[in-house]
Formats: structure tokens, C-alpha cells, sequence
């Protein structure tokens, strides 16, 4: 059932993030016709029941009058479906906003990757951060859940880059409903950030190596025992894998231990949203401390041990295997019950 509630309405993003490779959509946007989007809808939805959508485009909002004409024909269609979108924080419009709540948007998702002025100005982000607290303001107030990405390991960045994260996470943590648990930087090929530092910090060509097959947004996510590549805490509230073992760029010790205040702090704003019950929210924060203590002393360690417990209990995660179908389904399954 993963991947049926992706829909792409259009490819391409308009912005010149160096972090990103722009080759691969490109940086003019094409869309897809939307009585195609709607018939795409309805066949999944009659066909596999699936009843909420990720509209997976870059920049969902870049052409106001397309998403308009979107959301009315959705209306009129009477699909009754939800949806979640993302966008730039600088297109967010709360006029707009109002129409996609109609239409069944109940998530709006935004790519702010630093709330370090001089970071967002070195990544060419093309946002200013006043445009960054506006927008989670202005898409609490249409009624949307608000997801946020946050990135860290910049190689110009020291602590006080990632303590204007955790700022920007405080001011906003009864707003936010969920940050993205992966973003440490990542040099994809092709990106500026990848031409810049390759040879400087020596990994040219690193997607060719054998150690980094499963390297990604998230490290090893698609391995089949992911714990036995990264750590608990990492899994549960913050993958800074990259940072915490120097993959790509080195770091200060200081400028890590920043790092993982963020990421304990976004696990705590997380686990909120994911778990109702406070005990569980409570047993696996407590959990984290322990694997982060163990990581710290000794990676090799922490690893081996939680790969073998998680293995005997057969756990998994619902942030990582759930997903939004997961949550449906079981939500239908439980009402079903008399």
C-alpha cells in the first residue's frame, strides 16, 4: 500500500538551494492537468481504498491559480479526501490557505532548513526568517497541522547556528505539530554544496563506495535491520548521524553536542504528536538518553545491542513502518469493531 497516497501535480522547483542537485526536476515547473489529478485520485481511492493523499510537489503553491483551480475542482468533485502538501515559506498565503483547508489540505509542510540568518543566505534558501515564523502563523491559523525541516551540518556553521534552531523550535512548539527526524546535510551530486567541498574534505564520488550504498535522506532507512547502521535516539528523534561520525565534514565536539540538544528537543516535540499515551512517550525519551550515553562512549556498542534487542522483539517503529496509510488503516479497523 506505500506509495499509493503519493500524487505529484507538477515537477520542477523554482529555487536554487545549494544543498539540492536542481538537475533531476529541474527549476522550471510543469504540471500535470488537473481533471488527470482528480481521475488519478478517484481510482485509488475506489480501487484501493486509500483515502488520504501526499501531494509530493516541491512547491505546491508556486502557481496560486493553479492550486485554486485544483482545490475548487476537488470540491466540486466530492472525493471527501484529505491531503497534506508542502511549500516555500515565502509562498505561504493564508487567502489560499483558507480554499486548500476546504478542499481537504489538513498538513502543510515547510523546507526551512535553518533559522540561522547567515545559513539561509550561504544555501541561497531565498526566505528571510521573519518569512519563516509567518509562515507556521500563518498555516496554524487556517487550522493545518504545520511539519517543519530543519537541517544541520552546514560546514560554515558553528553552535550558535544550530542554537538559532532550537530558538526557532521553542518559539514554535505548541505551533509545530511534527519536524522532519532526518536532516543532517547530505552532498548529493550535482549539488553546489558537492562542487564546492568535494575535494576539500575528500569525497568525491562517495555514492560509489561500498560502506554507502544506503545512504540517504535518512542513513540506512532502507536497510533491512537499521539499527544495526544508526542508534536508537537517531531513529526515534533525530538522525545526526552524519554529524555525530563525521561522514562527509568535521566537526567541533561542541558543535555536536549543540546538534544533539536540537535533536532531543525535536524528539520531545515529535513524540508528542506520535504517541498518545505519556508513558510511552516518557519510556522511549528515556530510552534515547540511555542510547545517546552509549553511542558516546562507544557507537560500535550501542549498535549491536539495540540490533539484537529490536530483533528478538521484532519491533517496529510506526514513525518509520506506520506512515499515514498505516494510521488510516488501523483507525478504520479499530471503528469497524463493535
Amino acid at each position: 500500500m506505500k506509495g499509493l497516497h503519493r500524487i505529484y501535480c507538477s515537477r520542477g522547483c523554482p529555487a536554487c538551494c545549494t544543498f539540492c542537485d536542481r538537475a533531476i526536476f529541474g527549476q522550471k515547473i510543469r504540471y500535470v492537468p488537473i481533471e488527470n489529478i482528480i481521475r488519478e485520485i478517484k481510482k485509488r481511492k475506489e480501487k484501493y481504498n486509500v483515502g488520504s493523499f501526499i501531494i509530493a510537489d516541491d512547491t505546491f503553491t508556486a502557481n496560486k491559480k493553479y492550486v485554486q483551480d485544483f482545490c475548487e475542482a476537488l470540491i466540486e468533485s466530492r472525493l471527501n479526501i484529505i491531503w497534506n502538501c508542502a511549500t516555500r515559506a515565502n509562498m505561504a498565503d493564508p487567502k489560499l490557505f483558507a480554499l486548500m483547508k476546504k478542499a481537504g489540505c489538513y498538513m502543510m509542510g515547510y523546507g526551512i532548513e535553518s533559522a540561522d540568518p547567515e545559513t539561509l543566505k550561504r544555501v541561497r534558501k531565498g526566505i528571510t526568517l521573519e518569512q519563516a515564523h509567518k509562515a507556521v502563523d500563518y498555516a496554524r491559523d487556517a487550522g493545518f497541522r504545520v511539519y517543519v525541516n530543519l537541517m544541520t551540518g552546514f560546514p560554515w556553521e558553528n553552535e550558535s547556528a544550530v542554537n538559532n534552531n532550537i530558538k526557532y523550535i521553542r518559539k514554535h512548539f505548541n505551533q509545530v505539530h511534527i519536524y522532519q527526524g532526518s536532516g543532517s546535510l547530505v552532498p548529493y551530486p550535482g549539488s553546489d554544496i558537492y562542487r564546492m567541498y568535494k575535494d576539500k574534505y575528500g569525497f568525491n564520488e562517495w555514492w560509489l563506495r561500498d560502506e554507502c550504498q544506503d545512504y540517504g535522506i535518512q542513513i540506512h532507512q532502507n536497510a533491512k535491520d537499521p539499527y544495526k547502521h544508526s542508534t536508537f535516539y537517531q531513529r526515534h528523534l533525530y538522525d545526526d548521524t552524519y554529524v555525530w561520525e563525521d561522514t562527509f565534514f568535521k566537526y567541533k565536539k561542541s558543535y555536536k553536542k549543540k546538534v544533539k540538544e536540537m535533536a532531543f528537543l525535536i524528539g520531545k516535540r515529535n513524540l508528542l504528536s506520535l504517541h498518545r499515551s505519556p508513558i510511552k512517550r516518557w519510556v522511549i525519551y528515556i530510552l534515547c538518553k540511555l542510547s545517546h550515553l552509549v553511542y558516546e562512549l562507544n557507537p560500535r556498542m550501542e549498535k549491536a545491542m539495540v540490533s539484537k534487542i529490536v530483533s528478538m522483539l521484532r519491533y517496529k517503529s510506526c514513525l518509520h513502518d506506520g506512515g499515514p496509510l498505516g494510521y488510516i488503516n488501523k483507525a478504520k479497523k479499530n471503528n469497524g469493531k463493535k
